[in-house]
């Protein structure tokens, strides 16, 4: 993890039209996670198209890597694995999702989402 990045750095890169808003919510989630240094998952979801994957990018970019990101992205079969994603994250990082998940550990408690 690097360094925090300087106060406005949302309006370093160029600006996506009628995204201010999430960007800002992005932010702010991000904002939470330093204050409390605890992780926390963001879901982004929409039409295919809709600009989703440049939004991520936008915002990846202005956080000028001062944070981990884990990124992952439902599969594009006929009969995509349920929680494939987050299936894919927790083998990545381990961790408690990993543990919860493995012991099929599903519905006592939530994800805490931002």
């Amino acid at each position: 993890m690097g360094q925090a990045p300087s106060a406005g750095v949302l309006h370093t890169v160029s600006e996506l039209l009628e995204r201010g808003g999430e960007l800002a919510v992005l932010d702010e989630c991000l904002g939470m996670v330093r204050g409390s240094s605890r992780g926390c998952l963001v879901l982004v979801s929409g039409e295919a198209g809709i600009g989703k994957t440049v939004l991520l990018r936008r915002f990846c970019e202005a956080s000028g890597g001062s944070a981990r990101v884990l990124w992952g992205g439902c599969d594009s079969l006929f009969t995509p694995r349920a929680l494939g994603p987050l299936l894919d994250i927790a083998q990545l990082t381990g961790g408690e999702l990993a543990r919860s998940l493995e012991s099929g550990a599903r519905g006592r408690r939530s994800l805490r989402l931002c």
